[in-house]
Parts: structure tokens; sequence; C-alpha cells
């Protein structure tokens, strides 16, 4: 089955924490992430955890099936994530240049029984 949720969120110049997927992601999560902002750019990088602990996360490597995992997007601009783990926590971190507005639209392909998509994204 694939799931599909999608949201906006302000972006600072301090880097925070954008979204969190839950559970199993080995069969790849794909983000559409979208710079809304005219003139100021957004930092971004995806890591995950076996815990959901701020100290635990790692920055994920863009290496076997992991493509665009962080980067810049210039005002504007539209970038497309693909995201593999057999971690249960993945999460997106941003910061802007001057703040800006960031539009996410994730996509992901799970089993028809997993519970973890539709209650998984905080």
């Amino acid at each position: 089955m694939i799931q599909f949720r999608s949201g906006d969120k302000a972006v600072t110049t301090n880097e925070s924490q954008i979204f969190v997927i839950l559970g199993p992601n080995t069969d790849g999560t794909t983000t559409f992430l979208q710079n809304n902002d005219a003139t100021n750019y957004i930092s971004y990088r995806f890591q995950d955890s076996a815990v959901n602990a701020d100290g635990s996360y790692a920055d994920i490597a863009a290496t076997g099936g992991n493509f665009g995992t962080s980067g810049v997007l210039t005002p504007g601009s539209v970038a497309m994530v693909n995201v593999r783990s057999t971690a249960p926590f993945v999460r997106l971190l941003a910061s802007a240049s001057g703040g800006a507005l960031l539009t996410f639209s994730i996509t992901q392909s799970v089993p028809n029984t997993s519970p973890y998509f539709t209650t998984g994204i905080q």
C-alpha cells in the first residue's frame, strides 16, 4: 500500500525538527521538499535512529538507495529525497538563512496492515 502525507512548516535560522516518521522504512520513503520563500535558503538533512532521542540520531548517507539525504534548497526550488533505513525512526531537520516556509510531501510503501504511517508522523 502506498501512503501519502503532506504539510507545511515554518523554518527558522535555528535548526529544528520538521517531522519524525515512525516504523520500518526499509521499503523506502520518498519525500518532496519545496522552499516557498522568495529570498531565503533552506538547509536540510535526514537522520535515523534506533530510539527517538536527540543524541542518538545520525545523518543518513547518500548510499544504498538513499539520495538527496541532505542539501540546500534555493528560493522557490524543489528537491526529491529517497530514504531507506532499517531504523524505526527517521527525521528531517532544517534551518533557513532568514526564515522560510517549507512544504513537504511524504510517500511511503508499507504493508496494508501497518499502523505506523497513519499514526507515526510527529
